[in-house]
């Protein structure tokens, strides 16, 4: 039997796992000018790139592991931990305590030590989570390992968050936002929005496509540890969608960007109202109302990704736009 394998799939929104993001849109933002940074400076990125790289051979292991077949999902999550689940992390830390940073990426390295610091002890919740046969658990500990690597992103400026493996759409941009100050602050409440709401959408999907993609095995669950799973996750979902809709409600938008606010602000109100029915109808053990929600919030995030702007889209991209979630928009959005 070959089940799915995405089960790791939120390991690689964290963007130290399986590497679904790149590390740079160049594309989108002007390379940072030579004069900017010093030798030592560039020498200091390097290093910061050549210990996460400590974790490739796990990865490695990782992918051949999920390459396999399996007759159940415990099966998959006892593979993973002879593949070292629990362990990732670890040498990417002790490289990055041995390190000295210039003088200008001090605090830069403060917040990367201690992100990662976070993200060692998630993995070793996933590993636990792992060994135990708990597929809940290891899922729970997949969305607190991606939100560790989040926030420690949201928190570097934008050249050291630039030199860490993926998700450089959450880093700060290092280019000039259309809208101002306003821009400016859009993109800030969008991008904190990607890095809590994603992993925490992830264990609402059951298909293993779209942005949200986490684990697959939902179906096999019982009505109960459904249920489990969903109430982990509801209260802080619901309460960082509120943030963010106040952040962006308090906002004043410039004549060119009414438009795409006023969109932006129905659609906050809109997913509102479809999570809150989603994570009731999930109580109520009602499959068919949970699919049709499902399916409803996609419709949703399609719609407006469709119906923003081009300037708007650089504003509120690192959320709704397909690289956030990783996944082409052919395969969610029709």
């Amino acid at each position: 039997m070959k089940l799915p394998v995405t089960l790791f799939a939120l390991l690689a929104t964290a963007a130290l796992i399986i590497g679904a993001c790149s590390g740079n849109d160049a594309d989108e933002s002007a390379p940072v000018e030579a004069s900017e940074l010093t030798l030592d400076d560039r020498a200091y990125l390097g290093e910061i790139e050549q210990a996460f790289g400590r974790s490739d051979a796990n990865f490695e292991k990782f992918n051949a592991a999920l390459a396999r077949s399996f007759a159940s999902p415990e099966a998959i999550l006892s593979a993973l931990v002879e593949a070292g689940a629990g362990t990732t992390f670890d040498p990417v830390l002790d490289a990055l305590k041995e390190i000295e940073p210039t003088e200008r990426f001090v605090e830069d390295h403060r917040i990367i030590v201690e992100g990662v610091a976070s993200m060692v002890e998630a993995d070793q919740g996933i590993g636990a989570a792992a060994a135990d046969g708990d597929i809940a658990g290891f899922e729970l500990g997949n969305v607190n390992l991606a939100l560790a690597g989040g926030a420690m992103r949201l928190e570097l400026s934008s050249e050291a968050c630039n030199a860490l493996p993926a998700q450089g759409a959450l880093c700060a941009p290092d280019f000039e936002l259309p809208g101002g100050e306003y821009g400016a602050a859009l993109n800030d409440a969008m991008r904190g929005l990607a890095a809590e709401l994603l992993p925490r959408v992830g264990v609402l999907q059951e298909s293993p496509q779209g942005p949200f993609s986490a684990l697959t095995y939902l179906l096999l669950y019982s009505p109960e540890e459904l249920v489990a799973l969903y109430g982990a996750v509801d209260a802080d979902t619901m309460a960082v969608l509120a943030d963010a809709a106040s952040a962006v409600n308090d906002l004043d938008p410039p004549d060119d960007f009414k438009t795409d606010h006023e969109r932006l602000q129905a659609w906050f109100d809109e997913t509102t109202d479809i999570l809150e029915a989603l994570f009731l109808a999930t109580g109520e053990d009602d499959k068919s109302e949970r699919e049709r929600l499902q399916a409803q919030f996609m419709s949703g995030l399609c719609s407006a990704l469709d119906g923003f702007s081009f300037e708007a889209n650089a504003l509120v991209g690192v959320f709704f736009a397909p690289a956030a979630g990783g996944a082409p928009e052919d395969e969610f959005c029709p």
